[in-house]
């Protein structure tokens, strides 16, 4: 009998530092989160701030482990208006997460477009050679 403990044990140890290490290298689904919960998310930050989604790409999974996926979504704000670009995380839907909506990316994106380009100003007479 105090085998059949030993050997429950040393698999359920096994299983457990598998799981863990697994969970590290590539992440299981309840525990990072999915794409298709980070798009319910952003459909739901769409409809909060009363624009129309005209685009959409998130990320697979959540690469960062912060329980938010990376999101690039096109919005309207009236028909026929100016489709405007926004840099998101969503929240993952990640089990024990307690991260959900969307909110701005800060970092490597730019959160505005570039100003336009200004043409440069004329060089008077008297400075050209």
């Amino acid at each position: 009998m105090k085998k059949a403990w030993i050997a429950g044990a040393i698999v359920l140890i096994t299983a457990g530092v598998s799981l863990w290490s697994y969970n590290k290298a590539v992440g299981l689904a309840v525990f990072v989160g999915s794409k298709a919960d980070a798009e319910e998310n952003l459909a739901t930050y769409a409809k909060d701030m009363n624009v129309k989604v005209v685009g959409k790409s998130c990320a697979e999974t959540d690469s960062d482990g912060d329980h938010y996926i990376s999101c690039t979504a096109r919005f309207q704000e009236t028909d026929g208006g100016p489709v405007t670009e926004r840099y998101l995380e969503c929240g993952s839907g990640a089990w024990g997460a307690r991260t959900g909506g969307c909110k701005p990316k800060l970092g490597a994106y730019p959160m505005m477009p570039a100003p336009a380009a200004v043409a440069p100003a004329p060089v008077p007479p008297s400075a050209q050679k």
